[in-house]
């Protein structure tokens, strides 16, 4: 009545094949901080991005910053987030060489799209 059930027993190398899984841990997890990491920082930046959108001078130069190489010769053009003449102006006055501006605006001055 006192019957046992033997479970049977993984030979050597299976064995050790099984238990290799658990090397591989420290490599995921690693994986998945790096991931993490990169998660943080894409939506710190995307916040910024969407706040320039909207006119905001402390993340328009955020942005600026974190785009510009100190000592390059090659000139800073802004495209986003400028929406009045006001939002040029103070990126010309954070250091930019030009504004790019949209067609909003050049519909706004001609009444129609103009093509450059």
């Amino acid at each position: 009545m006192d019957q046992q059930k033997k479970v049977p027993q993984m030979r050597t190398l299976p064995s050790l094949i099984f238990m290799s899984r658990w090397l591989q841990v420290p490599l995921y997890l690693g994986l998945i901080l790096a991931q993490a990491v990169y998660v943080y920082m894409f939506w710190s930046e995307l916040y910024y991005l969407i706040l320039s959108a909207f006119g905001n001078e402390a993340a328009l130069k955020h942005i600026l910053e974190a785009i510009a190489v100190e000592g390059a010769k090659v000139p800073v053009l802004v495209d986003a987030g400028v929406g009045t003449a006001s939002d040029a102006a103070v990126a010309m006055e954070l250091g930019c060489d030009g504004v790019l501006m949209n067609n909003d605006l050049q519909f706004a001055h001609y009444g129609h799209y103009r093509r450059l």
